[in-house]
């Protein structure tokens, strides 16, 4: 997961993942666009698939473009996300709505219907985005489950995958860089972790990744709960 690699890089390396991360579905649409001037606009079938793909890297593009913004104001520091009442399920459906797995990967929901969180929407389904779109691309069998839960004042949501896992030796690594106010980025992990950071932090929560037991990783975010205008 969060831990392929132990190597840090610094401010160009940081720009460098972003550009690269743009760039996958630009060159995804673009190349989607090539085959249908070359004639696959003609066969309706093809012609469906490929609008699919180009919708759905599309979304991706804006995806990236929100993440960058939101990263942008939060660490100015000029402007706070404000903080509502917020259903989590909603939320859940809309991170697991934009996640292309691999091929038999199943993507999994649990969460209480009623249950709400004291959160801004858009930073936290940013924040989710990332943690789902890491465990995705590490996870080649199994399945990826967004699962919710309430306890002791706070709501717990966690990604928990069946992929590659979480080194022992990166783990204390991971945990000390996402406590960090001036932590460099993971190279190889473009914005990724940044955000994961940055989000987290302006939303007063946590954030904890590690191996799940048999194998998998989870990456848990702790926030608080919405507490009753009475």
């Amino acid at each position: 997961m969060l831990n392929q690699t132990t190597e840090w890089a610094g401010p160009q390396d940081f720009v460098k993942n972003a550009a690269h991360e743009l760039r996958t579905p630009v060159s995804a649409i673009s190349s989607a666009i090539e085959v249908l001037q070359s004639g696959a606009k003609d066969d309706r079938d093809q012609r469906d698939r490929f609008l699919e793909h180009i919708e759905r890297n599309t979304a991706r593009l804006e995806r990236l473009l929100d993440a960058l913004l939101i990263l942008a104001r939060l660490q100015s520091g000029d402007e706070q996300p404000a903080v509502s009442r917020v259903p989590v399920e909603p939320i859940l459906q809309q991170v697991m709505e934009g996640v292309t797995p691999h091929l038999g990967v199943s993507l999994e929901i649990e969460a209480p219907r009623d249950l709400e969180v004291a959160t801004n929407p858009r930073v936290l389904e940013q924040l989710l985005a990332n943690l789902v779109a890491n465990a995705a691309q590490h996870t080649d069998s199994g399945s990826i489950a967004l699962v919710a839960s309430k306890n002791d004042g706070h709501i717990a949501i966690e990604v928990r995958d069946t992929g590659h896992g979480v080194k022992p030796s990166d783990q204390a690594l991971i945990a000390r860089e996402l406590a960090r106010h001036d932590a460099p980025e993971v190279e190889g992990l473009g914005i990724g972790l940044t955000i994961v950071r940055e989000a987290i932090r302006a939303l007063g929560g946590e954030v904890e990744i590690g191996p799940r037991t048999g194998g998998g990783t989870t990456a848990r975010v702790v926030l608080p709960v919405a507490r009753d205008s009475s």
